[in-house]
């Protein structure tokens, strides 16, 4: 029974990052290169869609590209088809 569990927590888990975390990196990805087409300064970030965890991809792709500056803003449609702002924290704040 505790294997079972175990196999169902890991599939679940597995499943998340395929269909949640790995598009989600690659929309933020997208997003970062096209930052001067928003605005020219580049610190404002264009998602095509909300409702994915991009606050540590962002974080983790800032550090590994060099991005300079910093992103400060990001754009998203919320599910209504609103468009929402948001700030960016600094990181591990």
């Amino acid at each position: 029974q505790a294997s079972a569990l175990c196999g169902s927590e890991f599939g679940a888990a597995l499943e998340y990052i395929v269909e949640c975390e790995l598009p989600a990196r690659s929309l933020v990805e997208e997003a970062l290169q096209a930052r001067h087409s928003v605005h020219p300064c580049g610190e404002v970030l264009c998602l095509s869609s909300g409702g994915c965890p991009w606050k540590t991809h962002l974080y983790e792709l800032e550090r590994s590209l060099g991005v300079e500056p910093l992103v400060k803003f990001v754009l998203y449609p919320d599910t209504a088809g609103m468009w929402r702002v948001q700030a960016v924290t600094v990181e591990g704040t």
